[in-house]
């Protein structure tokens, strides 16, 4: 950390504070670090700062203010200690960390001052959903819909909650108000499609010890793969269906391949998992 900003950040001083932060977070969000070169946290924290305004490719400003330069602005953004990060957005505070930070908690604030009100409902619905938090999860969404009731991106995530729960009724009857272009109603359809197949299907356990009982048979993998990623278990599920995959491409008219497919459309957009199996299927392709 030199001090100098770049393309992504600027000295913050008491004289250009109205236009550079005030005025301009208006139009962008802009974060100020409070640092000192005499103390090498606040440094640090300004330099990683720094390298995530660059990572963020401009989606909020970064204000360097050096409090050996000028400590003016310390006292109108109540700043008692270094390193401090204030957000500013609409020309009012929107968000402050006192003391060093993690980059994972820089993010966090990062996120949520960048990210569209969908995306971040998304994020947070993925981590309930991931402990099976189910009931919190729909709170949430109905929360969020009650604020905003013609976001068709909420919608789609009742509908898919809806699902998750076994409200297949529910779900559908959500999912015809979402317009067919709407980003992520083909996962909600895609984890119907699912569901649907797996109604003739026995239980898990029951599945599962077909599996245990034949576990070379390919027909108890792509069962029990099924009901997985029905489930939203779609780890487990990729794996049985890659196993499937490489063992027989005849089965069922190639029927792992499809079931990848379709898991990967239940999958985030930029899923690691989805990374790894694509990877997985085009390596044995080629």
């Amino acid at each position: 950390m030199n001090g100098q900003s770049d393309a992504h950040s600027f000295q913050a001083t008491r004289e250009n504070f109205q236009s550079e932060v005030i005025e301009a977070s208006r139009e962008k969000p802009v974060l100020l670090v409070f640092f000192a070169p005499q103390m090498p946290a606040s440094v640090e924290q300004a330099r990683a700062l720094q390298q995530l305004a660059t990572a963020y490719a401009g989606a909020f400003r970064l204000g360097l203010v050096d409090m050996s330069v000028d400590p003016s602005l310390a006292q109108p953004m109540r700043v008692q200690g270094l390193p401090s990060v204030r957000a500013v957005r609409d020309g009012g505070l929107a968000g402050a960390l006192d003391g060093p930070q993690p980059d994972s908690e820089l993010k966090k604030l990062i996120d949520s001052l960048t990210m569209s009100s969908s995306d971040l409902l998304r994020e947070q619905l993925g981590e309930m959903i991931a402990r099976e938090d189910f009931s919190s999860a729909l709170g949430v969404v109905r929360q969020a819909l009650a604020e905003e009731p013609n976001n068709t991106a909420f919608l789609v995530e009742l509908a898919d909650l809806l699902a998750l729960t076994g409200r297949i009724a529910d779900a559908r009857n959500a999912l015809d108000k979402v317009p067919e272009e709407t980003d992520g109603r083909n996962r909600v359809v895609t984890r119907l499609a699912l569901i649907s197949r797996t109604e003739a299907l026995p239980n898990l356990g029951e599945l599962r010890a077909a599996h245990d009982t034949s576990p070379e048979s390919v027909s108890a993998k792509c069962q029990l793969a099924v009901k997985l990623a029905s489930m939203n278990r779609c780890e487990q599920a990729l794996e049985l269906a890659f196993s499937v995959f490489v063992s027989d491409r005849t089965f069922d008219d190639d029927a792992a391949r499809k079931l990848m497919l379709d898991i990967f459309d239940l999958l985030a957009k930029g899923s690691p998992l989805a990374k790894t199996y694509r990877r997985k299927m085009f390596n044995y392709l080629h």
